[in-house]
């Protein structure tokens, strides 16, 4: 997108290369980083493609600066917690704007090394950093005389390329929302949609999501309940369902499998069937015995689910099986480790772990419902487990 429609007319930009301890990264919209390997594996190759966006301010202009991010993040960040460089009598702060995934690969790369530089040298690449960066310095796009509000835009307009997870921006626009309008009270969501470079339906959906209960929202912070029918719920809630009920609709849609579509097309029928005053039977029922329903109905569902699950890890576990005899057959001819296969050694025993960092979870949502000798003898396979795992691991 061009400069001006960011409204990015009143900073200057240059490019130019800046030591990573210099640069200071302030909360930003995305909080999930995955797949950095795999990026510093790559800038190793083929150097950073697109440079980091900074931002250069003065002492005053970075107080400034982060009072106002401060405000629409919830954040206590002082000047006194950054970086800075000395330049004469001044002060000089550099804060990044966009390319936190970016920052993040690089700096992954100068801990740990690219897989070519660990292959000659050992573990963490003996110096892999200063090899790819050239002065210990990163490309950067510098800009000065950046504005708090205008850095904001140029961070959702990034974000259009490389999502962010849309509770994590829903929270993000919720706060900047609210500050926008404490200053411009007469601006109008579609206004607000078109600064940040989202649909007014976006910004809707951002807004209510936020309002919705802490217990449903963490349900999509976890990934257990989808966002799309999380702001269906919003629907739900304008309609002053209690939020008992909310919950139930919440727990359905988590464990009915059910397309986003057709989530919707069961709330809508509902909230026409409440307006019209035909209530379906379980509207008819009490609250007792319509929640012994739902348990019903959890009950049935997440059996069939288990069924199917068992089987699934039963298959799992057979083609191991299967895979590894082939390994040992075939190695008597073929080196082992020059075998190919799909399923690589470390995979058993990463899902494995999973298994039991599962157990542990739910053992410790039992813990008090259980004998004491009964929990305290699973804890003891828990971590006999474990420990035997990292010792396999570290072989």
């Amino acid at each position: 997108m061009p400069e001006g429609e960011l409204g990015l007319n009143s900073s200057r930009f240059v490019n130019t290369r800046i030591s990573l301890g210099d640069i200071n990264v302030l909360p930003q919209p995305r909080k999930t980083f995955e797949g950095l390997d795999i990026l510093a594996q790559d800038i190793a190759r083929n150097g950073l493609v697109y440079n980091l966006f900074v931002a250069q301010q003065t002492e005053e202009s970075c107080v400034e600066y982060l009072n106002y991010i401060n405000n629409v993040r919830k954040t206590e960040v002082n000047v006194g917690d950054l970086v800075h460089k000395n330049v004469g009598s001044k002060r000089i702060y550099y804060l990044l704007i966009d390319g936190e995934t970016r920052f993040r690969a690089i700096k992954w790369l100068r801990e740990n090394g690219c897989a070519e530089c660990v292959e000659k040298h050992g573990p963490g690449g003996c110096n892999c950093y200063s090899r790819h960066f050239t002065d210990n310095l990163v490309d950067a796009r510098l800009a000065t005389g950046m504005s708090p509000q205008e850095a904001i835009r140029l961070q959702y307009s990034a974000n259009i390329h490389t999502k962010v997870p849309p509770y994590e921006e829903a929270r993000d626009l919720y706060e900047f929302w609210n500050v926008r309008r404490r200053i411009d009270p007469r601006l109008s969501k579609a206004e607000f949609a078109r600064e940040v470079g989202r649909s007014p339906q976006t910004i809707r959906d951002a807004l209510k999501f936020c309002l919705l209960p802490d217990n449903i929202q963490e349900l999509v912070t976890n990934k257990r309940l989808h966002y799309g029918i999380a702001c269906e719920l919003t629907r739900l809630q304008e309609s002053s369902l209690p939020e008992e009920e909310l919950l139930i609709w919440a727990v359905r849609g988590i464990i009915g499998s059910q397309k986003l579509a057709e989530f919707r097309q069961r709330v809508s029928q509902y909230l026409e069937e409440r307006k019209n005053g035909q209530l379906s039977l379980l509207d008819l029922f009490d609250t007792n015995y319509q929640r012994q329903l739902e348990r019903r109905n959890r009950r049935l569902v997440v059996g069939e689910k288990m069924v199917r699950g068992v089987h699934e890890v039963a298959r799992y576990w057979k083609i191991i099986l299967d895979s590894i005899g082939v390994k040992l057959i075939e190695a008597d001819v073929i080196p082992f480790d020059h075998i190919d296969d799909t399923y690589s050694l470390g995979s058993p025993l990463r899902v494995y772990r999973k298994f039991v960092e599962l157990e542990a979870e739910v053992l410790a949502l039992l813990r008090g419902r259980l004998p004491l000798h009964v929990v305290k003898q699973a804890e003891k396979v828990i971590l006999q487990t474990q420990q035997t795992l990292n010792t396999t691991s570290q072989n």
